[in-house]
């Protein structure tokens, strides 16, 4: 069914900055079709940004948030979202 949608997450650690992983995953989602959604939703993380997409009239809209924590020696990037199954 092309309606239907997976969850998905992925926690991984970085050395990069904030800034270089959160301009990473914004080129990497935007050539995929997501754009950025404006948010307002406070957060603890350092950097939180949400994507959305829609790839036809008739689909779900997909969503996928990219959260960065910096602890001073490392990030934790946690993406998670749903999107297309299949």
């Amino acid at each position: 069914d092309p309606r239907q949608r997976a969850d998905v997450t992925l926690t991984l650690r970085a050395p990069d900055t904030v800034e270089a992983l959160t301009a990473y995953y914004t080129d990497t989602l935007g050539v995929a079709g997501f754009a950025v959604s404006p948010s307002t939703v406070p957060s603890a993380l350092t950097s939180l940004t949400t994507f959305v997409r829609t790839t036809a009239p008739e689909a779900p809209t997909e969503s996928v948030a990219v959260g960065v924590f910096d602890d001073e020696t490392e990030r934790l990037v946690t993406i998670s979202g749903q999107v297309a199954a299949g």
